[in-house]
């Protein structure tokens, strides 16, 4: 109705001009008198004017957020054969990757089903008719976020096909909701590029890189080729900034303004700082300034989060961005997202929420789960505020949600805590005090933050390149070895859920049951093809059957031809394969060569690469230095220690083995292992009982190699 305004401007009008009950006197002076009528309607068209503006505001305040939850899809559930009507309209926007992926987890009577359908139109046409603006949608949970007033919401509710109804509404703008702390920033480092292994070259990265444990994957070429990881944040400058210009950004898609780029648009001032720092801690690759944690992997790139609020539509924009993100065929996703309050008068999570698959957007990460995806998100960064627990959705049943250390191991104060009693949550740790990223404000900047928001992506670095190291993997594979070599492993607990994971401890782990091969180097001298590549295969250290035998079946794209060729695996080490002259035929300088390599018919990598004089092209990491037969990999778990820690290590042959430990000032503190051994893997366990708490490092000779690495004892 619009009749109310009236009503009251005229009574406004009367008491303005000729004054109310308790001012009834009027001045008796001409001038005076003139003056006080003028003076009051000039206050009656200032009241008026007022009046106007406010009413299209108070009309705006009158709409409102619902989230409509259908009933069905029109039909009843089903999984759809291809032979089935539904499946070319279930599959439309699905590609083959994603269907590959869905089938290392699930049937192959049941890798699509009508919950891949789009939501039945005619009930999208029957909601556009009572007058609502549809915001958003899910396929997945078959519900429509839409925009309206009072009066239609009243229309939605006698809909037939409606299976229930939530309200949410804002209108006021928010805070920035990632709580990132910037320390500082770094734009006059040197920028150098001296090769293509590369740990010595991480530059203001190097200390979150070794903490993580990614050296060890790097120096072996595995940088996660292959990995198709899916990054949902706030915004990303990947475009511009030095340090992800090269980054494989293969897509992009904004969920909050519904088009297809997620960089800053006019207007819109830092909406994409906290996605660019985020991206570039696992795709960024400067050498010599930074280098993220996996920068070979390929990333598709979504806009969910609108900082300029904190909104409920916020979540469905979420699982929109995870609908499409699998729909790809992304294998693992990032999200330094979380939501427990809204802005006022919209309605915040409770406690009782937190059961791990209520909420819309851990509903969401769950389904993603079951399709194959491993999903990420950042645990939260209240653990110091009056809300301290684990938010939503890293609370989720299926997503890993990653707590915050500092690179001594010790859990950050302001990571969010589990609930107990509710599952073990947060499910792991990374560092995430004073890590380095790409800086959205320059275009060479690397800056230092901290919060969960950090954490996680260097966890899903570390994910992405266990995934590039054994592509088979599936995803709760590759959370095992996460958390069963991460250093609380045997104490998990609220904080740190099981601990700060490391990438060394995980594929030395994955080596004890699984061969896998690193991504490899292919240079042509003369006439001759060599290929070379990092192998780990698994033996116990009384086997003395004959070594396996890795197989290297190549195919020159540009013609056609094949080839093959076989080498003695190793324990752990680099492998060379020779193509003979005679069976080389036309393979010149640049040309594509497709590879595949198989362990007793079992095949461990598909690679695609090209061919050059020497190996100089930053194809692969793999550093060719490592010898075929050092002692590698060694690790220790756990580590930080507050008890005794195992150190774990592989020896190519028989040979004498010593393992010493030193202190921060280099004197030996322990003698672990002086001994001969036989070829295998071995263990030793270090008690630091009576010891200081501190810095340690051990310090491994065996045949000639050695290796060592920090040790952090804590109380």
């Amino acid at each position: 109705m619009v009749f109310w305004p009236f009503k009251c401007l005229v009574s406004i009008a009367w008491f303005v001009i000729f004054g109310g009950p308790c001012c009834n006197t009027i001045p008796a002076v001409g001038f005076q008198k003139k003056n006080w009528y003028l003076m009051r309607l000039q206050l009656f068209f200032a009241i008026l004017f007022s009046l106007l503006i406010a009413a299209p505001s108070q009309a705006q305040d009158s709409l409102r957020f619902y989230r409509l939850y259908l009933k069905d899809k029109g039909t009843p559930f089903r999984y759809l054969s291809p032979g089935d009507l539904l499946y070319p309209e279930a599959t439309r926007h699905l590609t083959p990757r994603a269907l590959q992926r869905r089938a290392k987890v699930l049937p192959p009577d049941q890798l699509v089903s009508t919950d891949d359908l789009p939501i039945y139109q005619p009930y999208l046409d029957a909601i556009a008719a009572t007058g609502a603006e549809i915001a958003q949608k899910s396929r997945w949970l078959n519900t429509v976020m839409i925009r309206t007033d009072s009066a239609t919401h009243q229309k939605l509710l006698a809909l037939p096909f409606l299976d229930s109804i939530r309200t949410a509404r804002t209108v006021t703008p928010a805070q920035n909701p990632f709580g990132k702390t910037t320390a500082q920033t770094h734009d006059d480092e040197p920028h150098t590029e001296t090769g293509n292994c590369i740990p010595d070259q991480y530059g203001l990265a190097t200390i979150q890189n070794f903490v993580m444990g990614f050296d060890k994957a790097h120096q072996m070429g595995i940088a996660g080729e292959g990995v198709l990881v899916g990054v949902m944040d706030g915004g990303f400058d990947w475009r511009n900034h030095l340090a992800l210009r090269g980054a494989n950004v293969i897509g992009e898609y904004d969920f909050v303004y519904g088009d297809s780029t997620t960089y800053d648009l006019p207007g819109e001032t830092n909406s994409e700082s906290h996605g660019t720092i985020v991206a570039s801690t696992i795709a960024g690759y400067l050498p010599g300034k930074f280098i993220g944690g996996a920068p070979r992997a390929t990333f598709l790139l979504a806009r969910t989060e609108d900082i300029r609020r904190e909104r409920n539509i916020e979540e469905d924009h979420y699982v929109a961005g995870l609908e499409w993100l699998e729909s790809q065929g992304v294998d693992i996703t990032n999200a330094s997202l979380g939501y427990t309050t809204f802005d006022a008068p919209e309605q915040n999570h409770t406690y009782a929420e937190l059961d791990g698959k209520t909420a819309i957007a851990s509903r969401g990460i769950n389904k993603a789960a079951t399709l194959g995806v491993l999903c990420i998100n950042a645990a939260g960064n209240d653990g110091a505020n009056s809300w301290r627990y684990v938010g939503v959705p890293a609370e989720a049943d299926s997503a890993v949600a990653v707590a915050a250390v500092d690179s001594a191991g010790r859990i950050a104060n302001f990571s969010s805590r589990g609930l107990r009693g509710r599952g073990l949550k947060p499910d792991v740790a990374a560092m995430g005090v004073k890590v380095f990223g790409a800086d959205a404000s320059d275009t060479a900047r690397i800056t230092s933050a901290q919060g969960t928001s950090l954490a996680s992506p260097l966890a899903t670095a570390a994910a992405a390149l266990i995934l590039s190291a054994r592509p088979d993997l599936k995803p709760w594979e590759i959370r095992q070895l996460l958390t069963t070599t991460a250093d609380h492993a045997d104490k998990p607990d609220t904080a740190y859920g099981y601990g700060l994971i490391n990438v060394g401890r995980a594929l030395l782990k994955l080596s004890q049951t699984k061969a896998f091969v690193g991504f490899p180097k292919a240079s042509v001298s003369g006439e001759r093809l060599t290929v070379i590549a990092w192998v780990s295969t698994p033996r116990t250290a009384t086997a003395t059957a004959t070594a396996e035998t890795i197989t290297l079946e190549a195919t020159n794209v540009a013609t056609g031809t094949q080839w093959s060729a076989s080498a003695t695996a190793p324990y752990s080490g680099i492998v060379q394969w020779t193509i003979d002259p005679a069976t080389l035929t036309n393979a010149e300088q640049g040309d594509s060569i497709r590879l595949r390599f198989t362990i007793g018919g079992e095949e461990l990598r598909r690679s695609a690469l090209r061919v050059w004089s020497g190996s100089s092209k930053p194809e692969s990491f793999l550093c060719e230095g490592i010898s075929p037969t050092s002692t590698l990999i060694t690790s220790a778990a756990p580590n930080p220690l507050r008890g005794g820690t195992t150190i774990s290590f592989s020896t190519e042959s028989d040979s004498h083995v010593t393992l010493r430990v030193f202190n921060a000032l280099g004197q030996q503190v322990a003698t672990l292992i002086d001994a001969d051994l036989p070829a295998g893997r071995h263990t030793a366990l270090f008690n630091p009982a009576g010891l200081p708490v501190g810095a340690y490092h051990y310090f491994l000779i065996a045949g000639g190699k050695s290796s060592s690495e920090s040790l952090i004892y804590t109380r």
